[in-house]
């Protein structure tokens, strides 16, 4: 038959039609709704509190999110067409559907009420992960119209099948990148229907689960004429059309300030942020598509506050506004000592969340920096500190634990009255070099410092499949919804029981406080339990600083002459910020490939890249004084950084499709008697370039094969072989026999042909039998260097058996 198998991660939450379904969870709306084709793009203008973006109604104040079928509000089986949820009321499109497929791989049959001509799309998504993988299987989806003839899917074979047929349709992958720098692929599976009736939608996994796990899926079905997957256009002012992936980076944006959530996965309240961070990525968009807000100088804010105190910082010390670090020359201002706040009150805080993706990290690292503010100071100083122990994946995530107790008032003087002066050195330079004072002592001084304790525990998880870790993540977040410092027994055994058969890392960083009163903490047990004695070993004498507080020199008498201007182009401060996202995003996959298991890697190959990483950290480092005052260096460092960034990222998704391989293979039987076998990969959702390296049916490099034979007194025999191709391995095998040839065997004389560089079978019928056998296979290519330690898939190809 011909199918669609759908690809990757889906980031969507869609424009709804009217609709009303019973059986269905409703989130944030369901009811009526008013149906836009077009809207222009605000932050939130029908006024109901959920940005349009996130909005499936952004024209409706009563509505905010599709209706939901889920199936867990379900009873009844639902694996036929016969027995579909929604047989006796389809659901209309406009839809959110959500399920799980069990370990017996059944599919899942949903009826949706179609029209003649309109074009639909069904697209996989989860409005809490809008930067990572909303699903943790390879889904296997079909169309149906429910006449009998052929099963007409999305894009790979084609076979008569008894009872069915569907619509024509298309698959497709969209590379999108989020402020982050992530790599997502958006899949958006469309068609056209032909005529005016129910369709089924059936949904099951294109591998088999060999954990024995549910494995969960959400998707909308949506009207789509345009087949991107939005269900409406975004419009600019100057009336142009915002790309998908212009709304997803959006959308991605805006989940980072989501404050509750619905029970069905949909956004509910936000935060106060959310607004002025709209408004700041619809501006890095339009500098993005156009650059015409670039400025040959940029205008300084008189202060910047909230920056993450760091070991380089002293009070007095010139700050390079380019590069957020210590100037040339040190210390600009004479040695002071900030004076205690006049409001003594403080405010305390405790978090539990988990880091997953690229977005999370970025958001922990660099979270309310200025936009005039370099973000490089403050990205690669965060490698020195709890964030070592930060590491997501397929399979990885991290659980932070922080607790802050703050003074609510910076420690600073009146700038005007006099308590900060230039050090003379400083003051005779500015007389005589005001041109060059910037270059020498930097734009602002640390004048002061919000002061108080901070511990932060980080748990990095490692599971046994994707799928478990989804499910861990589920169970402790929302364990953490009731986390208390002083009741953590509970909150202890939840988290044993959700990582029990996973490992755990842990590492401890504090500040302030009163560290005596804790141990080396080298178990999870251990990070929980002693955070309520760290902060009872708080007290006002061993507050240190947390938060830095800077002044333009300008702001004080002695360095009236700054100009408020620097004569920097003002883009180069967006730059640094893509820049440093994909610095710590690459950060992270140097943390992942260097403790991926080493018997899996050709001998130097992890060291190799940790070697090529360090080189190109430190160059930036060492040449942070160029790099970081001309756009043009920054874009440069920038490209090479994010070529980095895919090659190290590829390293990780092709280490794990390796081992996938390599699991199916020890499965592959040597002998099959009269039945079907399937096994392999003919897609890869996971990844986007497992997924290009792939053979595809457009290429013409796929084997399809078949034998046929008629009643015959003796024995048939056929020995089909194909290879793949230079530097090219089988990575997916199917058989298929016909259910007349009963006594059939066929064995794999190059056993196992699965993750070989060739397939080689013997079939064999029984005895004065008829009938047909199918043998079909993909390959994948391997790269120009192939197997080698510089090639695409340098791993410990003695692994295959």
């Amino acid at each position: 038959m011909r199918r669609s198998y759908v690809k990757g991660t889906i980031l969507m939450l869609l424009i709804a039609v009217p609709l009303a379904l019973t059986g269905c969870s409703d989130g944030g709306g369901g009811g009526a709704a008013t149906t836009v084709k077009a809207v222009a793009l605000a932050f939130d203008a029908d006024g109901d509190g959920t940005p349009d973006v996130l909005d499936d109604y952004p024209a409706d104040s009563g509505n905010t999110a599709f209706a939901v079928c889920s199936e867990a509000d379900q009873t009844s089986t639902h694996d036929t067409m016969d027995t579909a949820l929604g047989k006796a009321a389809p659901y209309p499109a406009q839809t959110t559907f959500k399920g799980s497929v069990d370990a017996l791989n059944t599919p899942d049959y949903y009826a949706v009420k179609l029209e003649a001509g309109k074009t639909y799309s069904v697209v996989f998504y989860d409005p809490q992960k809008l930067d990572g993988r909303a699903l943790t299987f390879a889904p296997d989806l079909s169309v149906y119209t429910g006449k009998v003839g052929y099963l007409l899917g999305i894009p790979d074979d084609e076979e008569m099948i008894q009872g069915v047929a569907s619509v024509v349709g298309d698959t497709e992958m969209l590379p999108v990148t989020n402020s982050s720098g992530d790599s997502q692929e958006m899949v958006v599976l469309s068609f056209t229907a032909q005529e005016s009736r129910v369709h089924y939608l059936s949904v099951k996994s294109e591998q088999p689960n060999d954990l024995g796990e549910l494995s969960q899926y959400r998707f909308d079905l949506i009207e789509d004429e345009n087949k991107n997957g939005l269900a409406v256009d975004y419009l600019a002012p100057d009336g142009s059309t915002y790309t998908p992936e212009d709304i997803v980076y959006l959308r991605g944006e805006m989940r980072q300030h989501v404050d509750q959530w619905y029970s069905d996965g949909s956004p509910k309240t936000f935060l106060a942020s959310a607004k002025p961070a709209f408004d700041a990525a619809v501006t890095y968009l339009t500098v993005a598509h156009s650059g015409s807000l670039c400025n040959d100088k940029t205008s300084l804010s008189p202060f910047v506050a909230d920056i993450p105190w760091n070991s380089d910082y002293k009070f007095g010390y010139g700050i390079d506004a380019t590069t957020g670090l210590p100037a040339n020359k040190l210390q600009a201002v004479s040695s002071f000592t900030p004076p205690a706040p006049v409001n003594a009150s403080t405010k305390t805080d405790t978090n539990i969340y988990f880091i997953k993706t690229d977005s999370d990290y970025t958001q922990e690292i660099q979270a309310g920096l200025n936009t005039t503010f370099s973000s490089f100071g403050v990205t690669f100083k965060a490698s020195g500190s709890y964030t070592d122990n930060i590491k997501y994946s397929e399979k990885e995530a991290t659980l932070i634990l922080k607790y802050y107790i703050k003074e609510t008032e910076y420690r600073l003087f009146d700038p005007a009255g006099g308590a900060y002066t230039l050090l003379p050195a400083a003051k005779t330079y500015l007389a005589q070099n005001n041109s060059d004072f910037r270059n020498q002592y930097g734009d602002y001084f640390i004048a002061g410092a919000r002061y108080g304790a901070q511990y932060i525990a980080t748990l990095h998880i490692t599971a046994a499949s994707a799928e478990q870790l989804r499910i861990i993540e589920t169970k402790l977040t929302e364990a953490s919804k009731t986390y208390k410092f002083d009741a953590t027994e509970e909150f202890k055994a939840k988290f044993r029981e959700a990582t029990q058969n996973s490992t755990v890392e842990v590492k401890r960083s504090t500040i302030g406080g009163d560290e005596t009163k804790l141990s080396a903490g080298t178990t999870p047990d251990q990070m929980f339990d002693e955070l309520k004695a760290f902060i009872q070993s708080c007290t006002k004498e061993n507050r240190a600083p947390l938060d830095a507080y800077m002044l333009r020199f300008n702001q004080m008498p002695d360095g009236a002459a700054v100009a408020t201007e620097i004569n920097v182009n003002s883009c180069v401060f967006s730059a640094t910020r893509n820049l440093t996202k994909d610095y710590l995003a690459l950060s992270s996959r140097m943390k992942t490939i260097v403790g991926l298991d080493p018997s899996t890697f050709q001998a130097g190959v992890q060291n190799d890249y940790a070697v090529a990483y360090d080189n190109l950290v430190n160059e930036i480092s060492d040449n942070r004084q160029t790099i970081f005052k001309d756009r043009a260096l920054i874009e440069s460092y920038g490209a090479n950084v994010k070529d980095a960034l895919d090659k190290y990222s590829a390293l990780i998704d092709r280490q794990s499709f390796f081992l996938k391989l390599v699991q199916l293979q020890k499965n592959w039987p040597y002998h099959t008697e009269h039945q079907a076998r399937e096994s392999g990969f003919k897609s890869y959702y996971l990844s986007k370039v497992v997924d290009d390296d792939i053979f595809k049916p457009s290429k013409g490099d796929t084997f399809n094969t078949e034998y046929h034979q008629g009643w015959h007194v003796g024995y048939r025999e056929w020995y089909p072989s194909w290879a793949p191709g230079t530097n090219s391995i089988v990575c997916y095998i199917k058989i298929d026999v016909d259910s007349s040839t009963r006594s059939d065997d066929c064995w794999d004389d190059n056993h196992p042909s699965l993750g070989r560089d060739h397939l080689a079978f013997h079939f064999k019928s029984g005895y004065d039998r008829k009938g047909s056998w199918w043998l079909k296979a993909k390959g994948i290519y391997l790269g120009a260097s192939g197997k080698s330690s510089t090639g695409n898939y340098p791993f410990n190809w003695e692994m295959m058996l």
